[in-house]
Order: C-alpha cells, then sequence, then structure tokens
C-alpha cells in the first residue's frame, strides 16, 4: 500500500479558500487504498490564552483545530515524517506560502520559521519522490531546482510572472486540470487560484492524487 505524506505549510489557515483545498485533498486520498498522514510544524500551535481577545480571529484557523474537526486522518509533527518513510508528498498552504525571492546573484530570503519546510521538500525531492502542490503551495516547486520547472498558479498572468521569476516554466492552467513535470517529478494544479466552480476544482484535486498514487 503506498505511503503518502501530505504537508501543511504554516500553523494557521489564511481564509477559507486554504481549507477547501484541504478539505478536496481528503476527499480524493479517501477515495484509495493509501496509507495517509498528513505534517505540519505542530510546537507553537498551543493556543495562547494570554491576550486572548488579540488573538481570537488567528486561534480559530489554527491547523491544529481545523484539521480534527475535519478528518480522523493522523496530523503529526513535521519531524516525524522521515519515520513514516512517504513514498509521495501533497503539499497544502496554510496562512499563504511564504513568498521568497530569488536575486541574479542566485541568493533567497527565507523566513525563519518557514525554512523547516523548504529544507525537508529538498531532501526528499533528492531522493527522487513524487511531489504534488495544491494551490499556492506551488510557488515552492521553482525552489526545489536550479533548473526550470513547469508549474501553474492558475490563469492569472500577474501569478505567472511571480512563478518565473523564481526559476519556473509558468503554465496557464485551468481549475480541473494539472500540470505535469515528469523531468523534476513536480505536478501542481491551481486550485482556487483558478476562479473555477468547486466541482472543477476537485476535479484537478483529483487528478493529482490520482496521478500521484499511479507513479
Amino acid at each position: 500500500m503506498k505511503r503518502i505524506g501530505v504537508i501543511i505549510c504554516g500553523d494557521a489557515f489564511l481564509d477559507k479558500i486554504e481549507i477547501h483545498e484541504t478539505e478536496l485533498v481528503l476527499n480524493a486520498l479517501k477515495n484509495n487504498n493509501v496509507t495517509v498522514v498528513f505534517f505540519t510544524r505542530l510546537h507553537g500551535q498551543v493556543i495562547d490564552n494570554k491576550n486572548i481577545e488579540g488573538r481570537v480571529a488567528e486561534a480559530s484557523l489554527k491547523v491544529v483545530n481545523i484539521f480534527t474537526g475535519l478528518t480522523s486522518y493522523p496530523l503529526s509533527d513535521l519531524s516525524e515524517i522521515e519515520k513514516f518513510m512517504p513514498d509521495a508528498l501533497i503539499i497544502l498552504s496554510a496562512n499563504s506560502v511564504p513568498v521568497y525571492f530569488e536575486t541574479k546573484e542566485n541568493s533567497i530570503e527565507y523566513e525563519s520559521s518557514a525554512k523547516s519546510y523548504m529544507d525537508l521538500l529538498k531532501k526528499f525531492h533528492k531522493k527522487g519522490l513524487t511531489i504534488g502542490f495544491v494551490g499556492k503551495s506551488a510557488i515552492l516547486a521553482p525552489l526545489l531546482t536550479r533548473n526550470p520547472v513547469r508549474a501553474t498558479l492558475g490563469n492569472d498572468p500577474d501569478c505567472a510572472e511571480l512563478i518565473e521569476e523564481l526559476g519556473a516554466e509558468a503554465v496557464i492552467c485551468p481549475a480541473d486540470d494539472i500540470v505535469i513535470d515528469d523531468a523534476h517529478q513536480v505536478m501542481t494544479t491551481p486550485g482556487f487560484l483558478a476562479g473555477g466552480p468547486v466541482a472543477e476544482i476537485s476535479q484537478g484535486i483529483d487528478k493529482l492524487v490520482t496521478r500521484i498514487l499511479g507513479e
């Protein structure tokens, strides 16, 4: 049975769109005979009761709170993923994937809280694992390798320009489809970035999951 690791990048969902993308991935995985564990950085996800008035909105969207209400799939700390030994990875965004800026000198500015995600993705990519990115998380795809990666952030020209600045070959893609880069073992689907109806977004995510399971 194939083992799929799903990484939620961030400790709090930015909005309901990121939650809906997580739900659609969950639904796609339920329809397949596969072992699944979700991972995120769990440390720091205990809600701070101090200054609670100013933290209500943030606390209400904490990944650990939302996730336990969606599914019985386990949610583990990112540090446990190597013990799980996944055969492939699916990447989701929570509280937006941090934006990385690569200069002509090839220097990259990392947000320190995000470095653990990128380090881990690069490590598994070097091992030859297929990695699927949903929605905004696709912005991380070109950072896995210095060679141009075919990837999509939907059908917005500004998003295409952004991902090309990071080194990708941007591909315009509708909500119900996926972009596959076989050479780099990367797959992307735009999720809600493409602005289609939920049925089409679900179809795109289903395609990505099905293709990953067939690798």
